[in-house]
């Protein structure tokens, strides 16, 4: 769990990410931009909604409740909305 997260460098960071900038935290490699460790179930979906994923391929990827509890978790913690886009598939709202 992240604690203390400053959600607008969370946003920046992320917005800095779709523009094609490094996806490893700045403090620490085994980590993403957001503090996930990569490899993790809560890293693949930031990843997947960085290209834009459809319910059911998150649902394959991670599991239904792990995709509601991080998508709960992303909003609360780093400030970070996924909003469905006219094609069904979900992405960062920046």
């Amino acid at each position: 769990m992240s604690v203390n997260r400053d959600q607008g460098r969370d946003l920046m960071r992320t917005r800095d990410v779709l523009s094609g900038g490094p996806r490893a935290d700045d403090d620490n490699a085994n980590k993403n931009w957001l503090g996930h460790h990569f490899g993790s179930g809560a890293a693949k979906i930031d990843e997947l909604l960085l290209e834009g994923v459809t319910r059911e391929r998150l649902e394959k990827e991670a599991g239904r409740g792990a995709i509601r509890e991080h998508l709960y978790h992303l909003e609360k913690e780093h400030g970070l909305c996924a909003v469905q886009r006219a094609d069904g598939r979900l992405v960062f709202e920046v």
